[in-house]
């Protein structure tokens, strides 16, 4: 993988790991997530479409996280390969390669 596209990764998941250390974020995703599993809770048994809409939204909302994650994962590998990349250029550059 080329330099530009690592540093863009490493970017994003700098960028996602700021939106996970977000309060106003972290305060949304648990007022969403309280309501939800609040509405899925409290629903009538012949509700069902209800209960099924919410345990969806539950689902949708524990996907965005993860996703979120994962750009935080993807970032860090990212850094490190840039890192690693280079440390080969200045061993090159020592050894005259």
């Amino acid at each position: 993988m080329d330099e530009g596209k690592l540093r863009e990764q490493e970017h994003r998941g700098i960028r996602a790991k700021a939106l996970l250390e977000n309060d106003l974020l972290l305060g949304a995703f648990e007022s969403i997530e309280t309501a939800l599993l609040d509405a899925w809770r409290n629903s009538n048994a012949s509700e069902t479409d209800g209960r099924e809409d919410a345990w969806r939204s539950i689902q949708l909302l524990k996907n965005l996280r993860e996703c979120l994650d994962r750009h935080v994962i993807t970032g860090k590998d990212a850094g490190k390969e840039l890192l690693r990349i280079q440390d080969k250029s200045k061993l090159r550059k020592v050894l005259n390669v």
